[in-house]
């Protein structure tokens, strides 16, 4: 049984500070907040040590060389465990699970690592150095349902492993904003009497953006009577190829829709971009799990997602928003329409989801989450 004065590790090796990372370390921050002992511990050159720092979390620094099995740093890894007296591992990376591991083998130390599952599987993970792995794991904990079943099917995952807490982040600032509709166009640089259809994130080629603007321009040719603008916020993912951002600029001036579309730089400020919008749409065909639509969800927006990956699990398959075949923009058309054309459908999901948003999606629901998963080790 594991009381709060019980202390925790957080591991990450990664080389990149993604989203995956800052999740790691916000939980840090907040169990911290609540009364834990935390302690961030990464190899020297992880930026996950700086940020920890900027938060007023303790860091630690360990040395680490290889992937796998890396017994030089599960030495250093397991000598700052036992230093701080940490009996609870965290690790967010897939990467870090062998590490993890390794170190409970040689050391018994820590008495109980928890894996916490950020994106899919994809593939079986059954061969002998996976099945170690696992075992060595004292909780997997999946941040959705569909994701859980994933863990089971794809590498094993026994039943009483498994925990679901999802993701969560800070609501009050998308539940609070008195930010009104006309200053948040005004300061986004939209028309104030256009319907505004939007996304926020990175602007990428997999995050198939090029679909709201054909659906938007389908959606207008059907009812010329409305007037649609579509908001697109967020940097572009410097990949090899490039140029996405003038991609979508060349498809909005073939569909007709130029002058309705504005791409704007992501700003810390981002409820702000959500006030501005009367429909979300989370358009890739199949998100992990997609915070940005939290956020939307918990900012009142009417909300449309790809109907695959973790999305139909967010919107409670339809319950608090709607669903459009992946890939499809006339399908997608077909449900910026259908809201558009009834208020009362926009009103009951969005007042739903901000429901959906308060209840499962708040940091505090998830700390109280892991806080129990904790006591039952």
């Amino acid at each position: 049984m594991t009381d709060k004065k019980s202390a925790l590790a957080f591991y990450c090796s990664t080389s990149a500070l993604g989203g995956l990372e800052l999740n790691l370390v916000r939980l840090a921050g907040w169990l911290q907040e609540r009364g834990w002992k935390c302690t961030v511990v990464a190899p020297h050159h992880a930026p996950i040590l700086q940020e920890a720092t900027g938060r007023g979390i303790p860091v630690r620094e360990i040395k680490q060389t290889a992937k796998y099995f890396d017994i030089g740093g599960a030495l250093s890894l397991g000598r700052v465990l036992a230093e701080l007296q940490a009996d609870i591992l965290l690790i967010r990376a897939p990467r870090d699970i062998n590490l993890g591991a390794l170190t409970k083998t040689l050391f018994k130390f820590p008495e109980n690592i928890v894996y916490m599952q950020g994106m899919q599987l994809g593939i079986r993970k059954r061969d002998l150095i996976h099945r170690w792995q696992f075992n060595r794991l004292d909780r997997w904990v999946a941040s959705l349902e569909w994701l859980g079943s994933q863990a089971k099917e794809l590498a094993g995952i026994r039943e009483e492993q498994l925990a679901i807490i999802p993701l969560s982040i800070e609501l009050h600032r998308f539940l609070d904003n008195s930010t009104g509709r006309e200053d948040a166009r005004r300061l986004l640089g939209v028309p104030d009497s256009a319907t505004i259809v939007g996304n926020v994130g990175r602007l990428d080629r997999g995050k198939r953006q090029e679909d709201i603007i054909r659906a938007v321009a389908l959606a207008q040719k059907q009812q010329p009577e409305r007037q649609f603008h579509i908001l697109l916020v967020g940097e572009e993912t410097r990949d090899e190829r490039g140029g996405y951002s003038e991609e979508l600029q060349r498809i909005a001036a073939e569909e007709e829709l130029g002058a309705a579309l504005t791409i704007a730089p992501f700003r810390s400020d981002i409820e702000h971009a959500y006030a501005a919008m009367d429909m979300f749409v989370m358009s890739t065909p199949s998100e992990t799990f997609g915070t940005v639509t939290i956020e939307a969800m918990a900012s009142g927006v009417s909300v449309i997602a790809a109907n695959g990956g973790g999305s139909p699990e967010i919107l409670g398959n339809g319950t608090c928003g709607l669903l459009y075949e992946p890939g499809n923009s006339a399908s997608l058309a077909e449900e910026i329409l259908r809201l558009k054309g009834s208020p009362d459908l926009q009103n009951r999901l969005a007042e739903a989801a901000r429901q959906e948003a308060r209840q499962r999606f708040s940091h505090v629901a998830a700390c109280e989450r892991f806080e129990a998963l904790f006591r039952s080790l």
